[in-house]
């Protein structure tokens, strides 16, 4: 996956599956901006991040807790619902504006190392 910005650029490798409505992407680079396994759902010609579930959401708000960032977490808008978290889970990054959520995904070249 190459990353494109205003002030960066950079690319991160490796394979990609389809299952059902699931593209996984499991990139093999470590130290680069994407790393591990990635999921999506497809949705017509889109792709939409997994939804997060409520076991999920609880999980995270009591770490957040346990760590001290009990005021962060009523501070922010997202974080104080389930519902408010799983909208803005599902959307893509934004660009620098903060206005743009697109996430175009392509194969560029297909390269078999021996």
């Amino acid at each position: 996956m190459n990353f494109q910005g205003d002030l960066m650029n950079d690319k991160s490798i490796g394979k990609w599956y389809v299952n059902g409505d699931t593209l996984l992407i499991k990139y093999d680079s470590i130290k680069q901006r994407y790393n591990g396994d990635v999921r999506y759902k497809i949705v017509g010609n889109k792709l939409k991040n997994l939804p997060v579930s409520r076991a999920q959401y609880k999980k995270l708000i009591d770490s957040l807790k346990i760590l001290g960032y009990g005021d962060t977490i009523k501070k922010l808008k997202v974080l104080k619902s389930y519902r408010n978290f799983s909208k803005a889970s599902g959307q893509v990054m934004t660009d620098h504006r903060g206005t743009i959520k697109r996430q175009y995904l392509k194969l560029t070249k297909t390269t078999i190392c021996k």
